[in-house]
């Protein structure tokens, strides 16, 4: 027996000693080839800014209170419901499987019924429904009401008591304020004119220098130009479809908000990492909006008390002195609402980095570095999403911004145009499904198995670059493993900055309010997640078995069925009446959206007193 100082046994342990060294440098030298190899480097830099934001904001750390707590409150829904977290709460997107198929033009809903649950068997979508985000019932707007969160509002068909779909998928809102454009189809640009998305700098503010109340186009050194999440922010509070009664205006939404307690049907959890010193015990925080708009603009945006009103063409025009004195008439500060909201949030969401994964940290594990090869080689994923933001539709990004992927044909969305679209960002891509502007697929798998076969609807306008792959078994499991390592466990668990208000959630599970320490336990999961460890290994199909036989809804026939609403005292009336959708209810599903609606608003109610119990 060799004893602990026996020669042959230290020998023994200085060749084991060396092969560790070896097995550890040849380790590093395949994990820099590896880094050499790929043309991606992690998310080591900050979001650019407008070159002007010093004209505008007087606080930065106040702008970002203002406009977290704008970003998470539910009143600013016409219903007093939805905010703009309600489609971007689960790591930015949107989780919930109620009541979330758009039937699109031909008006056949054929995924699955009005207000019905997703399941893996309705996936993947092979029809033109799509998975969008559900909104607000339609109605038209009658007023806001000064001091209450719910606007008064008459309901018009087809859907009486159901709420819209919208037409796309929701992006995430973590990382956007990299992005150049907004939107699928980039409709909300880099510059922002501080009234709308349109980026039309002929368009008005309301300026006062030297005690002259005065309007002002946002040019030359006013100009806001890197300010893409400024203009897309500005574009769901007024949709008819997403948070708004039709015809409401920002300035009205403005009066409203600037009238009520914000986040006062939520708790603040005392230890926010932006709110928490304003958290309030009965809910809400304890400065009001204007308290933060005076703290966080300067004095030039709101300090007047003069009354503005608003010409047909929609510029504001200033009157005399004075206060207000019915619906059509405004403060300054009112009137600037939408420059104040679009730069609070593009503040807030400049917060919103996910720059610390495994991938940042040069931490990949053996699979995923294989599939970082694949990435960047065979599977020419790396074309498309070659930045450190995995998508080239970033400020100074790639070529491959907007592209025609064939996921559906032309007709059925154009997106930009030609049917092209965003180029996705990457990161925590393992929680933001369904995937695609149609939320079509929900696994991972399923959408290296797109790209492999080549896209589902080639066309002469599909990028060059989707075409079939012939990956491995091997090379795809380690592509969905590269993808799952893109996830930060900030935003999984919720840490700072990605803490939040409770959210109350239409068709959804609703939320409890997160500290900067994130939650216990219990992190986010993909959506429809089943418990099964592979699931994004796997397809829907796999993992359901056959496809849900399609219930094929017609919304067709018209039926108007009158809605009981409670009187209230209005300020009055602004803004034109919608066209009704084209789609309808037959009469039997009409008075069953009737009862379902007045059902959902009993429970919701219910839900409201419990959270601010």
């Amino acid at each position: 027996m060799l004893n602990r100082t026996s020669p042959i046994l230290i020998m023994h342990r200085k060749k084991d000693l060396a092969s560790l060294v070896f097995g550890l440098a040849l380790v590093a030298t395949l994990a820099a080839s590896t880094a050499a190899a790929s043309s991606l480097e992690p998310l080591n830099f900050s979001p650019p800014e407008p070159e002007n934001l010093g004209k505008f904001i007087r606080d930065r750390g106040a702008a970002i209170q203002l406009g977290k707590a704008l970003f998470w409150d539910e009143q600013v829904g016409s219903d007093g419901d939805i905010a703009c977290a309600t489609c971007h709460h689960q790591a930015g997107a949107d989780s919930r499987i109620v009541n979330r198929v758009n039937p699109r033009e031909d008006g056949f809903q054929t995924v699955l019924g009005l207000g019905e649950k997703l399941t893996l068997a309705h996936f993947p979508v092979h029809s033109n429904d799509v998975v969008g985000s559900g909104g607000v019932i339609a109605a038209e707007l009658v007023d806001v009401i000064l001091g209450k969160s719910e606007d008064a509002c008459d309901d018009l068909p087809p859907l009486h008591g159901f709420r819209q779909v919208t037409e796309r998928d929701a992006q995430p809102s973590i990382n956007a304020i990299f992005n150049e454009r907004q939107f699928w189809d980039g409709r909300a640009g880099p510059r922002f004119n501080g009234v709308d998305g349109s980026g039309d700098t002929s368009k008005s503010v309301v300026e006062i220098r030297n005690g002259e109340t005065r309007t002002v186009s946002l040019v030359g050194d006013l100009e806001l130009n890197y300010a893409s999440a400024a203009s897309q922010a500005v574009g769901p509070p007024l949709s008819d479809v997403e948070m708004s009664c039709g015809g409401r205006s920002f300035s009205k939404l403005g009066a409203k908000m600037l009238s009520l307690t914000p986040l006062a049907q939520q708790q603040v959890h005392p230890d926010d990492s932006h709110l928490g010193e304003l958290s309030m015990e009965k809910g809400g925080i304890s400065l009001t909006y204007i308290d933060l708009v005076r703290e966080a603009f300067h004095e030039r945006w709101w300090d007047s008390d003069r009354i503005i009103r608003f010409g047909i063409d929609g510029e504001p025009i200033v009157g005399e002195s004075g206060l207000p004195a019915d619906s059509y008439e405004f403060t300054a500060m009112e009137a600037n609402f939408p420059l104040f909201w679009g730069l609070a949030i593009q503040l807030y969401e400049a917060e919103l980095v996910s720059d610390d994964t495994p991938f940042d940290r040069g931490d990949l594990s053996r699979s995923a570095r294989r599939g970082l090869e694949v990435f960047d080689g065979e599977g020419r994923c790396a074309s498309c999403h070659g930045t450190a933001l995995f998508t080239d539709a970033i400020f100074d990004g790639g070529s491959r911004d907007f592209t025609n992927t064939a996921v559906r044909p032309i007709h059925e969305d154009a997106g930009r145009s030609d049917g092209e679209f965003k180029t996705s960002g990457l990161r925590n891509i393992e929680l933001t499904g369904p995937y695609f502007h149609n939320g079509g697929y929900v696994t991972l798998r399923e959408v290296v198995d797109f790209y492999d076969r080549g896209g589902d609807f080639p066309n002469d306008e599909t990028d060059s670059q989707v075409r079939s792959l012939e990956l491995s078994e091997r090379q795809k499991e380690d592509l969905v493993q590269f993808m799952l390592e893109l996830t930060d466990e900030r935003v999984r668990c919720k840490s700072a900055p990605f803490d939040h208000p409770s959210l109350f959630l239409p068709d959804g599970e609703s939320l409890t309010s997160v500290g900067r320490n994130g939650l216990d336990g219990n992190c986010l999961k993909p959506v429809l997640f089943n418990g099964d460890a592979d699931f994004h290994f796997r397809t829907s199909e796999g993992m359901a078995g056959a496809g849900a036989e399609p219930v094929g809804v017609l919304l067709t026939n018209t039926v108007d069925v009158p809605v009981e609403r409670e009187p209230d005292l209005i300020l009055g009336s602004q803004g034109p009446a919608l066209d009704g959708a084209a789609a309808q209810l037959s009469e039997k599903e009409a008075k069953k959206a009737k009862k379902a609606k007045k059902k959902a608003k009993k429970k919701a109610k219910k839900a409201k007193k419990a959270k601010k119990k």
